[in-house]
């Protein structure tokens, strides 16, 4: 949503919860918005959480990664972004359920801007892969088409594509992947751009802003100059720096394409004394100068740095190997040695049903920061109580509830916390998108199916 918003005007990018949070518990009563709203918007008493990118216990969800980039293309280019206006094409879907017509629309000020589209729709179980599509663009009496050669919109595939976008000097007279963001200076820069599935990657270039241009020894690319522009066109995504301009005004523009796995796990902060990019399957965030890697170990735990020639970085007092891997530079994180997977058991509690006993284990926190507990549940709702009292509860949406403990240290270890599910009727006056199916003509449903547990850690990478 937040592209389409983009796409019709909108600057001030907002979201109604962007960290979930927890009602605080009142004098006299508790907090939660409830009192005199129908059915249908009564929240939870404790959790107000909203499935946010970065959840009510601070676990961080795959939406998280996804404004990510959006945020990072923003920071870098909003300014642009701000002042120019939507242009929708002439044919564009005028129903909802119309699904062969692409999405798309574009921003624009004195002819440069950016294409967004959007093949993705929850709810339009037909979208499907659009063949043949190009984008055609006039201004000043000037049309410009991209893709070389028509492409596909994958289904369920959004994007962002720039035309005559001047960035280090360089014009981009349009490029078939996304742009994410830059790091370096005016006089040298590098620019990361990253793959969009079904999109062949080409860049054009206003030939007047180009002095020379490379491609590096082993790296593929066919640069061709025609019409007033220099296409480069052929390009595999991967680490390395895929082409370098020498522009005419005297500076070197670098262009990087990330795979989009690579894109998903792409950071930018000040660290190590200036603003860097990182890739790492780690979540990351910038402290005092230091990189934090917090999470489940991954089965990758490098971190991939851009600069970081002459750096030293160390976690734990221990220097970190380090190797090339592209233009970035690859760190060997120590992963913790101990499995993060935590086996915890729900007891059905004797003479209440609907009610389990999970045992806490004492030593829970000792090696790492959070102990998540995911509860896979059919019910109306579920709540956790501590010593006989409810601390946080959960209205059930067919996606694992997910809680993390730490905020109950130290009364929560060697103890065992209770879990109530209530359950779910079959005329509850509930909207979801798949109701999960009763046993033969029962006409409620209540069952725990499991639980699973896993440590978070967190590592601390400095330079000194």
């Amino acid at each position: 949503m937040a592209i389409v918003k983009l796409a019709s005007g909108a600057n001030m990018i907002g979201y109604y919860v962007f960290h979930g949070g927890t009602h605080p518990v009142g004098k006299l009563s508790t907090m939660e918005e409830s009192i005199g709203r129908p059915s249908m918007l009564v929240y939870p008493t404790y959790s107000y959480d909203f499935q946010a990118p970065l959840g009510e216990f601070g676990q961080v969800r795959r939406s998280y990664h996804l404004y990510r980039l959006l945020h990072l293309f923003l920071e870098e280019w909003g300014g642009l972004l701000a002042p120019a206006v939507p242009v929708l094409p002439r044919s564009h879907p005028m129903r909802l359920d119309d699904a062969d017509t692409p999405r798309a629309a574009a921003r624009m000020k004195d002819g440069a801007g950016f294409v967004f589209f959007n093949n993705h729709d929850r709810y339009n179980q037909r979208m499907h892969d659009i063949p043949g599509v190009s984008f055609e663009i006039e201004s000043a009496g000037e049309a410009m088409t991209f893709p070389e050669q028509p492409a596909v919109l994958k289904g369920g595939q959004f994007g962002i594509l720039p035309f005559n976008l001047d960035a280090g000097g360089v014009v981009f007279r349009h490029a078939t992947a996304q742009p994410i963001t830059s790091v370096g200076g005016d006089d040298d820069r590098t620019l990361f751009f990253f793959q969009l599935d079904g999109i062949p990657p080409e860049f054009a270039l206003a030939e007047a802003s180009v002095d020379s241009i490379s491609v590096p020894d082993g790296m593929e690319g066919k640069i061709q100059r025609a019409g007033g522009r220099v296409l480069v066109s052929g390009l595999k995504p991967g680490r390395r720096v895929q082409f370098t301009v020498n522009t005419a005004g005297g500076g070197r523009v670098h262009v990087v394409l990330l795979r989009a796995d690579d894109a998903a796990r792409f950071w930018k902060g000040h660290a190590w004394g200036d603003d860097r990019a990182f890739i790492s399957s780690w979540n990351l965030y910038f402290d005092n100068g230091d990189v934090v890697l917090y999470g489940q170990p991954p089965a990758d735990a490098a971190l991939h740095a851009f600069p970081a020639g002459g750096l030293v970085p160390s976690a734990g007092g221990r220097v970190l190997d380090h190797g090339a891997d592209g233009c970035f530079t690859r760190f060997a994180v120590p992963a913790p040695d101990e499995r993060n997977q935590v086996e915890l058991e729900a007891v059905p509690e004797r003479g209440e049903p609907g009610s389990w006993l999970i045992g806490i284990p004492q030593d829970a926190l000792d090696d790492c920061v959070d102990l998540f507990i995911a509860i896979d549940y059919v019910g109306n709702a579920a709540t956790l109580h501590i010593n006989g009292k409810a601390v946080a509860d959960d209205f059930y949406t067919g996606i694992p509830w997910v809680v993390g403990i730490k905020r109950w240290v130290p009364g929560i270890l060697g103890t065992h916390v209770r879990l109530s599910i209530t359950p779910l009727e079959k005329d509850d006056d509930i909207y979801l998108q798949k109701w999960p199916a009763a046993e033969g003509d029962a006409k409620s449903i209540r069952k725990l199916a499991g639980i699973t547990a896993w440590k978070e850690y967190s590592i601390r990478v400095s330079v000194t």
